[in-house]
């Protein structure tokens, strides 16, 4: 854990463990977003100029944080928009008339996707079993009729790690497009998108990325990506968007033909602010932070019977720890008057998501805070009776 980590951050409580929802705020970030501001009251429509730096530095700090070339990057205000874009750009196929994700996807996802009826295509959920989904399930569903599959790679409720570059093959195989959510890893788990072996990536910074809200983006394999045609276009999307001729509009060569219309600048500054800093601290240092207070974590709650939901090997797991409780609701309850900031999902737990900022001593006091609620209501020794 870097020495100087707090130091870096905004810290919202003492004991923050909410990074799987918001990532902290860099102490940069204010002066990045000054900076949009102060284009625009000095510059006027000039500003532009330096606007557009802003979208392109966007760009390049993620390639520079999460691999893949800075043009294969389009930043998109989030997940959803981006999964819908790509899904009304494929190529029909009439040959292909599925969509498939799983029961353990976010549900924004399922929502985006089940648009895919108003292109004829049926939208098939696959079932999880112990929240798990496995390669055996995928690769029965990955048929010559699926038109696209969407994967998670660390899944929202118990932050499992998916083996998405061995299912990405399988659907690979068969000539299926496909999609990785990113949203619950990006920032905190270390990995390049090309070594995915997938189509299209969609992320969102305003979670371990530390970028705050409205600042997503989709990554776009370079060599399948002009076969994609998106429909939800603007001047923007143009190859050149200063040609202004309404009777000439040519795709883009690169992701940013999923841009759109007149983007959105402010959002993109905050992010960038998040991505370089990240960047410097290295991943190896983010990841290395969390597994290990994670499993300090880990070793305090099973210590008094708790039942842990996110798997125990390292490559397994994303970046959050999430715990069984008989009410977890009441459980984040009485953690938040303790100034300890956790949450709860239905069918899942108690989530607590450690970042390069936390310490071992704010895991001591979660770990504390428990132990004296366990005491109260059950005694010291019913060891394995749930909280």
């Amino acid at each position: 854990m870097l020495a100087s980590g707090q130091n870096l951050f905004h810290l919202p409580g003492p004991s923050y463990f909410l990074n799987h929802s918001m990532g902290a705020q860099p102490v940069r970030t204010e002066a990045l977003c000054q900076e949009v501001l102060t284009s625009w009251r000095t510059k006027g429509s000039e500003a532009w100029k330096d606007w557009l730096q802003v979208t392109e530095d966007f760009s390049l700090a993620l390639s520079n944080l999460l691999g893949g070339k800075a043009q294969e990057y389009c930043a998109q205000t989030n997940v959803s928009a981006g999964v819908s874009k790509v899904l009304f750009s494929l190529p029909q196929d009439s040959r292909r008339t599925k969509v498939l994700c799983s029961d353990v996807d976010f549900p924004s996802q399922g929502f985006a996707l089940e648009q895919a009826k108003k292109r004829g295509w049926h939208l098939e959920i696959l079932t999880s079993h112990n929240h798990q989904v496995t390669t055996e399930q995928w690769q029965k569903a990955l048929t010559d009729d699926v038109a696209l599959a969407f994967f998670t790679h660390s899944q929202y409720g118990d932050s499992r790690l998916n083996p998405i570059a061995e299912w990405a093959q399988l659907a690979r195989k068969r000539g299926i497009f496909t999609i990785v959510d990113v949203a619950q890893s990006a920032g905190v788990v270390p990995f390049s998108m090309p070594d995915f072996g997938v189509d299209c990536v969609v992320g969102s910074c305003v979670k371990w990325l530390c970028g705050g809200a409205g600042a997503g983006f989709v990554w776009l394999d370079e060599n399948g990506m002009k076969n994609l045609e998106p429909q939800d276009v603007g001047w923007f999307s143009h190859e050149n968007p200063m040609e202004f001729d309404i009777h000439a509009f040519r795709y883009h060569s690169s992701a940013l033909r999923f841009w759109g219309g007149t983007p959105s600048i402010l959002p993109f500054a905050c992010a960038t602010a998040g991505l370089k800093l990240l960047n410097e601290i290295g991943m190896s240092t983010i990841r290395k932070t969390n597994l290990d207070l994670k499993n300090q974590l880990r070793r305090g709650l099973t210590s008094l019977g708790l039942k842990v939901l996110t798997p125990l090997a390292e490559q397994e797991q994303g970046g959050t720890l999430t715990v069984m409780f008989e009410n977890p609701a009441g459980v984040v309850q009485r953690l938040m008057k303790r100034q300890i900031s956790a949450d709860w999902r239905p069918h899942y737990g108690v989530r607590f998501s450690p970042h390069v900022y936390n310490t071992p001593q704010d895991v001591e006091t979660v770990v504390q805070a428990l132990t004296e609620e366990h005491d109260t209501n059950y005694g010291t020794t019913q060891k394995n009776h749930p909280l």
